[in-house]
């Protein structure tokens, strides 16, 4: 793999979209955010987080459409690419992607466990 190679490890912000491009290959693609490893000092209120976009080709594609939602904990291997466009505004942006080549699945943030119905308690006779 030519280019620069970046390793990272995040959540996803969303569920991830797969659709075909116009010469038919399928992609998916979902975007990560990356936490530093820092804790708050005086001068800074908080960890900063990167968001990372990633595209995943084909094969990979289709393993992970199924497997990847919103909050799933990731490992990505890739390509990384600086992309900068002009908002309709008028504004700059840049941002990174990354076209993946590994990416490896961590584990999901579950929000709320389901409801149970309490279990009767069971007597006990003394």
């Amino acid at each position: 793999m030519n280019g620069i190679t970046m390793a990272a490890t995040g959540r996803l912000g969303q569920d991830p979209e797969q659709r075909y491009t116009n010469s038919g290959k399928l992609m998916l693609a979902f975007s990560i955010a990356v936490d530093e490893n820092t804790t708050a000092t005086e001068d800074r209120a908080a960890p900063e987080t990167t968001w990372v976009r990633v595209t995943c080709w084909e094969e990979l594609a289709e393993t992970l459409g199924e497997q990847l939602h919103k909050g799933s904990a990731v490992y990505v291997e890739g390509r990384l690419r600086r992309d900068r466009w002009t908002a309709k505004d008028g504004t700059p942006h840049s941002g990174l992607s990354v076209s993946a080549c590994r990416v490896d699945v961590h584990g999901r943030i579950v929000k709320s466990a389901p409801k149970r119905e309490p279990e009767p308690a069971e007597a006990t006779a003394w």
